[in-house]
């Protein structure tokens, strides 16, 4: 054992023990140091008879633009800032910044042979970060627009992340500046001015709540981040869409104006590699249009759906690991139809028997109970993170499962054909099976105003798979593509191909299109 090692162990358990939960961050050694320290470091070999111009980096030069250097209107060379660029001896510009080359600083320097001239202070240096009111760090569309309007520099995006290096470094002739929150240099809200002086170097801090420009401040005091472990997310909202749908077990079939409350609620706990999480999910919405089977009452139940969820999953490095998980989902309230025209109504049993009655035009039929249909699924097996930042995320879980198919005490039925006064049930009962399941999490975010989210969860019986029954799984895959107008307003495409039970020989289909308000209360 190297003789360090002892301390280096001991003094790496006493930090572990005294560390508090909410510590300020540690941060890097970001600056190259002063010019004096950076001419020791630079060893750029000078060529015999030749000099040099030499840059002072205000950050680090791999975080600043590239330097220029022309002798009148001929572009001599480039380099990087604390590197020394060999020049023959002579007059120069050297020309430092963004943007286009008249928006950027110019300073003229006399090259001597043999000798290394330093250009400094005649720039500006700017950082900008943002963070939201609880000092972690999150990516911010911006922009620098210079105080006459006639520079706009961006839009650019601030660092969801607290270290030095993930954050570009402004070069800026000396002036005053907005910072505008959201990239769009119109706007005379959520910006901020601020003067950045010949050889300044400033770093600025933005506080962002939910799009908005709570304060800013310079960012010399520091974040005192805390490993946040929970997870606490609680929406509810309203929305009118357009809808179509197709065979639906507890629910309306056919073309709506559908008038619709929802709510979710997700807690977990996050603890790195392990993640509990419950979820809690309900959906209730009204108003029909036309009916696929009976009459298309202005009033009555189009969405009923009530779901919870609750998972455990174990993450070897934050990736792949075992996972347990249970779900419900169920309608609260009967599902009936009502008949155009009198009508004939053959109901077949599950035993294979059936029954004929006779439904008066307007009568009540019913197809489900309250709390009909209800599946109960609970499984096991193992989970893969594929890829998981801010603009993509993929889980894939996979295992067995058991589930059953629950249509309350009076069993449940669905329309398995109609015609002119005509109506056929197949009715439903109880089931319980044992198999595999495959559930598979997309997410896409397409900058701040688009992102797509698509789910897929099924479940198919060792029955179906070992070939004694038709293999005809049980599955959802539901997708939405969401324009965000603002934080609480939406535009929602989405759509839902499912079968609810394996017994169904078709699938069904739902698919709408919504605007939605909603509210986030955490």
């Amino acid at each position: 054992m190297h003789p360090m090692t002892p301390p280096i162990i001991l003094a790496a358990a006493l930090s572990l023990l005294v560390a508090s939960p909410g510590k300020a961050t540690v941060p890097e050694l970001p600056e190259l140091g002063d010019t004096a320290s950076q001419l020791a470091l630079d060893i750029t070999p000078v060529p015999h008879g030749m000099g040099a111009v030499f840059v002072p980096s205000a950050s680090r030069p791999e975080l600043e633009p590239t330097l220029h250097v022309f002798a009148g209107e001929e572009r001599i060379a480039s380099g990087p800032t604390a590197k020394r660029i060999p020049l023959p001896p002579g007059r120069y510009e050297v020309v430092a910044g963004q943007g286009p080359m008249d928006w950027r600083a110019r300073h003229e320097v006399v090259v001597e042979a043999g000798r290394t001239v330093v250009a400094d202070g005649f720039f500006g240096a700017l950082r900008v970060t943002a963070i939201d009111p609880f000092d972690r760090p999150i990516k911010a569309r911006y922009a620098l627009v210079a105080a006459d309007g006639g520079r706009v520099y961006g839009p650019e995006r601030t660092s969801g992340s607290e270290a030095y290096g993930s954050t570009r470094t402004w070069v800026l002739p000396p002036g005053r500046y907005n910072v505008v929150l959201g990239g769009d240099a119109a706007p005379r809200e959520n910006r901020v001015a601020l003067l950045v002086p010949a050889g300044g170097r400033i770093a600025y801090r933005l506080v962002v709540d939910d799009g908005r420009l709570v304060r800013s401040e310079f960012a010399d005091r520091p974040l005192v981040l805390r490993d946040d472990i929970w997870r606490l997310d609680w929406v509810f909202g309203g929305a009118g869409a357009l809808d179509k749908t197709e065979r639906q077990l507890g629910g309306f079939s056919g073309d709506a104006l559908r008038v619709e409350i929802f709510t979710r609620f997700e807690a977990g706990l996050d603890l790195g590699d392990h993640l509990a999480l419950l979820r809690i999910g309900i959906e209730e919405s009204w108003i029909g249009l036309e009916h696929a089977i009976g009459k298309g009452l202005p009033f009555q139940k189009l969405t009923d759906v009530l779901q919870a969820e609750v998972l455990y999953n174990y993450r070897l490095a934050e990736i792949i690991g075992p996972y347990v998980r249970g779900r419900v989902r169920t309608s609260a309230f009967p599902t009936t139809i009502y008949p155009e025209v009198d009508t004939t109504v053959e109901v077949l049993r599950a035993d294979g028997t059936s029954d004929t009655f006779d439904a008066a035009a307007g009568d009540e039929v019913s197809l489900m109970k309250g709390f009909a249909p209800t599946t109960f699924q609970a499984g096991g097996g193992m989970a893969v993170t594929a890829w998981d930042d801010d603009l993509i995320s993929l889980i894939v879980r996979g295992g067995v499962a058991g589930r059953e198919d629950y249509y309350g005490t009076s069993r449940g039925r669905y329309v398995a054909d109609s015609g002119p006064g005509t109506l056929v049930l197949q009715e439903l009962d109880r089931q319980l099976r044992f198999g595999v399941e495959l559930t598979a999490n997309l997410r896409l975010r397409l900058g701040e105003i688009v992102s797509l989210q698509s789910t897929f969860e099924a479940f198919s019986s060792f029955d179906e798979l070992g070939g004694s029954e038709t293999l005809r799984p049980s599955f959802i895959w539901d997708s939405a593509v969401t324009l965000r107008l603002s934080s609480w307003a939406q535009v929602v495409y989405a759509v839902a191909l499912h079968r609810d039970d394996q017994r169904l020989p078709d699938t069904q289909l739902r698919q709408s299109l919504s605007l939605r308000f909603q509210y986030s209360v955490f």
